[in-house]
């Protein structure tokens, strides 16, 4: 059942021409245009490239597209259609993200195979790398659940949605330029800075090694990689709307309870 689900929605998004725009060709666009407008002559440089390319892609193609689609499907009143179904709540909300998650990874894939043919060095620590990645696609999918709180209507998506990719990717960047790792590791409860600090770490090694304070240079991103996914996932689970009055909120676990 969630793969039917998963696989029609997919069909949706990619017959919708603004969707196929915003969550398809931008993202890679913009990822193929920081790669060859940014200096790559260093590790550090080309970890700046990469954390550029992931924050931008799970920015738009999962964060933005998941909280349009599932504000969406809200105002025309197909969540609670979808809920009289054998799925429960949660297995319901992952086959709606399934889409934008796949072409997120989709995306990551061509543009990791282009940072390849343009001459990527490997990374010193690969395990930061998947981390990174980890780290954006569990945030930017949390975060869009937790968004359609906010977000009254889908063409609102870009209105509530765009100040986080701002975050995603300022975030991204500052924290690739802290070569030394120097920053105070309060900076790391700021979404998107994992994304940086991963990509850092797996361009200049030293991922367990100590570092301000003598912390382990990645243990407070691997916090903020904890933390943020469970509080937008609380979030969601306590006040998601099902439909656009408030008479069906929250989340729940059983399999046939639905209204």
């Amino acid at each position: 059942m969630i793969r039917a689900l998963a696989a029609t929605e997919l069909r949706v998004l990619w017959r919708n021409r603004t969707a196929l725009f915003t969550a398809g060709l931008l993202p890679l666009a913009l990822g193929v245009f920081w790669l060859f407008a940014y200096p790559r002559q260093t590790p550090g440089q080309w970890a700046t490239v990469i954390a550029l390319q992931l924050a931008v892609v799970v920015g738009m193609s999962l964060y933005l597209t998941a909280t349009s689609t599932i504000v969406a499907r809200r105002c025309h009143l197909v969540l609670n259609r979808l809920r009289t179904g054998e799925l429960s709540d949660s297995a319901l909300l992952a086959g709606l993200l399934a889409p934008s998650v796949v072409t997120a990874l989709a995306q990551l894939i061509v543009l990791g195979t282009a940072d390849i043919l343009a001459g990527a060095p490997a990374p010193a620590d690969p395990s930061a790398l998947a981390l990174a990645v980890l780290a954006g696609l569990s945030l930017a999918g949390t975060a869009a659940l937790a968004t359609t709180l906010i977000t009254p209507s889908p063409e609102r998506s870009n209105v509530t949605g765009l100040p986080l990719v701002f975050v995603l990717i300022i975030g991204a960047v500052v924290l690739t330029l802290d070569t030394t790792g120097s920053l105070p590791h309060i900076l790391m409860a700021i979404p998107g800075t994992t994304i940086g600090r991963f990509a850092a770490l797996a361009y200049h090694g030293n991922t367990w090694a100590p570092g301000t304070g003598g912390v382990p240079a990645a243990l407070p991103a691997v916090a903020a990689l904890i933390f943020w996914p469970i509080m937008f996932a609380a979030l969601t689970r306590k006040r998601f709307r099902w439909d656009q009055s408030n008479r069906k909120v929250g989340i729940s676990t059983m399999e046939s309870t639905h209204e």
